[in-house]
Order: C-alpha cells, then structure tokens, then sequence
C-alpha cells in the first residue's frame, strides 16, 4: 500500500503536510516544498496501514506482505498493520482557533485457528471503525480528542463541525481490504455501494476542556441547547446532548450499545419527512435518512427555531465508481464517461434533536461540490455556499464554473469561460485575515445580517425553502459572509495553460478582478489550501 499523499494540504503550527486519508500525513518544507517523511504529529497518530486483524492475524499479514515485496514503499508504504490514517479534511474552529482532525482504524477480530474454518465457509466476520476526533491548538498540541466506535465499515472522507458536535454521514458502502493492502487496486476502487441500505448521519457531542475559555462559551452553549430539548419534552428522560465532558485526551463514546433498541425508530419507507431511527448513548445520536452517498460537507449548524441540527452537504445517489470505469482496458481517469455517474448534488437536512424526525431536500439540480462556507462562518447558520459547479444545468460534472448558492432564495451566481475552460477547488480567502484561521477565538463581534446581489437562475429546485435566511445563530461573528474572494486554479485546454483566477466572493458573476497565468500546466488535483503568509524564496 503505498501513501499517495496526494488529496490535500495543510499549513498549521509550523507543519506544512500533505494528507491522503488511507495513511497518516506526509511532512514537506513550506519554502521549497521538499518532501521530509511520515508526520505522525507528536505521536497523536499510530504508524502503519490502518486496519487490525488481531495480534496473530496482524503477524501473518505482515509476513506475507514482506514476502511479497509490498512494504517500504517512499513515503508511507507498510508492511505493518495496526497504524491510524488521518482525514484529508481538517476542520477551523473559528470559536476556538483550533484545527480539528479525525483519524481511525478498521478493527477485525480475527483468530486464523478458530475463526479460520468459518470464514473458508463463507461466515463473514464482524468488522468495526474506530473513529478518533482531536483537536490541535494552533501551535499543533493535541487538546482533547474522542473516540467512538461504529459496527461495519464506515467509509469517510469528510465531516462537519458545530460548537457542540462533529458530525459525520455513514454511507452505505462496503470495504474489499485485501487487493487494498496488497497494492493491487486504490483505496476508492475497494469500495462497493450496497443497494437499499439506508445512509446514517451521526451527531457526536464535542468534549470540553474545562480550563480553555473558548470551550467553556461552548459548553454553555450546549447547555443552552439541552434546556431546549427538555422543554421539547424529550421522552428519553435524560440530557439529550450528554456533552461528554472530558479532560485532554479522552473520551469515548463505544458504537457496540447501538444494540438497544429504546431510542431507535426506523421505517421501511424512507420518506422526505419521517420519524427516523434515533438513538442516543453518551452524547451519541444516529439519524436514518434516504440512502445516498455524501463526499463533503458544505456546512452545519443548529438552529434553535426549530430545534433542529441543519447539515448542508454534496450528496450522490450512490457511490460513484470511477475506478472502476477507469480500470477497464487500462482507461484513465480522463475517460471516464460522466454521463454514466450520479451527479453531485446540494441537498439539506434538518434533523430533529428531541425525536430524530427529519426533513431532506435537494436545494440545486445543477451539478455542483466543493462546498464551503466564509471560514468565521463555520459552524453556524450563513446564507451563501461557494464551490464549483457543472457548465450545463442538467449535466454532470466536472466543475467547469465558480458558484455561489443562495440558501435565502435558492438561487445561484456562476462564473464560467466556456466549455474548453476547467476549475479546480475554489477556495474563500477573508478580505481581513484575521478572519481566517488564526483569528482571536474570544473576540467579542455583533450580529450583522448581510445582503448582496443575486441573480434569478432555473437551477432552483422545488422543494427549496427560505427558512434558511438570515445571519448565523449562537456566536455572532458581525463579519460580513461574503467579504473577501474566491481563488481558484483554471485550466485554459484552448491555450493548454493554467492560471490562478481571482473573484470577488460578493460578486462572483462579474468575473475574475485578476488573473495570473502560471508557468506551466497544473494537474487537476483535489483540494488545496490558502495561507495569508508567504514561504517563497
């Protein structure tokens, strides 16, 4: 297996690292860029491939790989199981200046001499995730962290982060480990989408460090909420948040109690607006909701009107299997037939915080990922969502156009150079940069409600609702959401050129205010990072 270290990158408490979720982060020099090795940041993080089978089983596996020759690979490449691999999407804190990471393990519990008889006959095994949440200061020290276990393979590459919670989407997926770990295929290309089972969302109370001032506004913010759901009559008779208070470094919330049924409710029917499965143990819920498969999350908070966790997220109808169109006859990626895909999508969920009922509603048929918020914005109510978007209303990607979503009235601003013309990520740069990450986490702001142009659009979908308007709940922020700009990285196919293309985030649809062709093309990446300082020579 090796480290592509290839997904995104990073800039904080003086580590510039490239991160690949399948391993642990890669360290390079922030001024030439020179690869330096494994990060494993300060030990928060276990070397090796993440998945273990079990002390005997671990020892076999390793054998084998070293006997077919897969270990040492440059950069990452391991013989050895029991390692954790690293999120290739950290989440800012404005609340907190903290940078928050996930991490995990996939867990078998297999003994080749008992167990081995019964997996020859076809019994499958148990498997679990254990998932890790932590949160660095900004000088890179570990805070807290959260472990938290889930039955099965839990497959993510994203997550969301309120005041109060992480929360994360259990997509229906299933894990093929073995021609994983052997090289033989990607990471992606060993996951297979499982029909008709139903996607789970998972809200996890945050823990709280009881000296960090920044926490403690937190907490009496999930203080706040729980006062709110009591007064809801919540009928599980006990704190519906838990907030899992906890000193550094602990905290754990065990998946296995998932087994009682008291809290949880499900239906067949998997309906727009229902009585979900809810479940509830130690600051832990769990929502049912329509199968679907969710790559990134725009944004999330909780609204107290409603009582209600409001997650905006990208969501497919089911797993899009590039690899294994790529794969066929030795195809590339730039072959692959995107008509024959599921289109991204912008969809929004509210959940329920007292009885696990929710609603879910496509708020844009136009293709559309990457989304983000204002990052002073994060984690709390705005009304614009930035990403990239498809050229055509009603085909599929790639992203060809910056947008920006009005979630107050549904409609969307684009800026697009023609069809020989290809975005990468578009990244929100604070016009303050104190705004950013690295911001006083304690500075008191004001409320603002904010206003801009917008522009009608057909992209609106039916089911769009402008309850989402206005400017955020809990801390106010008195920042305006769409002060500053949107870079991005365009590649000119006519011209065969990249360039970093320049907007003003207030008003996409007037085009770039600055354009800088660069030297030579650039490949189409994934995602990337801003740093209002500069490393160059």
């Amino acid at each position: 297996m090796k480290n592509a270290a290839n997904t995104s990158i990073v800039l904080w408490g003086g580590r510039l690292l490239a991160l690949f979720e399948a391993a642990q982060p890669i360290a390079m020099d922030p001024t030439t860029l020179q690869t330096l090795g494994p990060d494993l940041l300060g030990g928060t993080v276990k070397p090796g491939a993440s998945f273990h089978f079990g002390k005997v089983a671990n020892r076999l596996s390793e054998g084998l790989f070293r006997a077919l020759r897969i270990q040492g690979r440059k950069h990452g490449g391991e013989s050895k199981l029991g390692g954790e691999a690293v999120t290739a999407h950290p989440r800012y804190d404005p609340d907190t200046g903290r940078l928050v990471f996930f991490k995990f393990q996939i867990r078998l519990s297999f003994n080749p001499l008992k167990d081995g008889p019964a997996l020859l006959s076809g019994k499958k095994l148990p498997l679990k995730t254990v998932i890790t949440f932590f949160e660095l200061d900004k000088d890179g020290n570990e805070v807290c962290r959260l472990e938290h276990q889930i039955p099965g393979y839990t497959f993510l590459h994203d997550f969301a982060l309120t005041p109060t919670h992480y929360i994360i989407v259990q997509n229906p997926v299933k894990l093929d480990p073995a021609p994983f770990l052997l090289g033989k295929v990607s990471a992606a290309a060993s996951v297979k989408w499982i029909d008709h089972k139903a996607a789970e969302v998972h809200l996890l109370s945050r823990p709280i460090v009881e000296a960090d001032a920044a926490s403690q506004q937190c907490q009496a913010l999930q203080q706040q909420q729980s006062a709110a759901l009591r007064s809801d009559g919540d009928s599980t008779g006990q704190d519906a948040h838990d907030p899992c208070v906890s000193t550094p470094r602990n905290g754990v919330s065990d998946g296995n109690d998932s087994s009682d049924g008291a809290f949880r409710r499900s239906s067949k029917q998997h309906s727009q607006q229902a009585a979900s499965r809810l479940f509830q143990q130690s600051g832990h819920r769990i929502c049912e909701v329509e199968p679907g498969f969710v790559f990134h999350q725009g944004n999330s908070y909780y609204d107290s009107d409603t009582n209600c966790m409001v997650i905006i997220c990208v969501r497919y109808d089911e797993f899009p299997d590039f690899s294994a169109q790529a794969a066929v006859q030795g195809r590339s990626y730039v072959e692959v037939d995107m008509a024959k895909q599921p289109v991204a999508q912008l969809w929004r969920y509210d959940i329920n915080m007292a009885d696990g009922s929710h609603q879910q509603q496509c708020l844009c048929r136009r293709a559309f990922e990457f989304p983000s918020v204002h990052p002073a914005y994060a984690g709390r109510k705005a009304r614009y969502i930035y990403g990239g978007a498809a050229l055509h209303p009603t085909q599929n990607l790639p992203v060809q156009s910056v947008a920006r979503y009005d979630l107050q009235t549904g409609h969307m601003e684009l800026w697009a150079k023609g069809s020989h013309y290809f975005m990468g990520e578009p990244q929100f740069i604070p016009r303050n940069k104190s705004d950013g990450p690295g911001l006083n986490p304690l500075e008191q702001r004001h409320t603002s409600d904010v206003g801009s142009h917008v522009h009608d659009s057909a992209d609106q979908a039916s089911s769009t609702s402008s309850s989402s308007a206005g400017s955020c709940d809990g801390i106010a922020t008195g920042i305006q959401e769409d002060d500053g700009w949107i870079l991005s990285v365009g590649f000119d196919a006519q011209l065969q050129r990249s360039e970093l293309v320049l907007l003003d985030a207030a008003d996409i649809e007037a085009g770039p205010i600055a354009v800088l062709p660069l030297a030579s093309p650039v490949g189409y990446g994934i995602h990337g990072t801003w740093v209002p300082a500069y490393y160059g020579p």
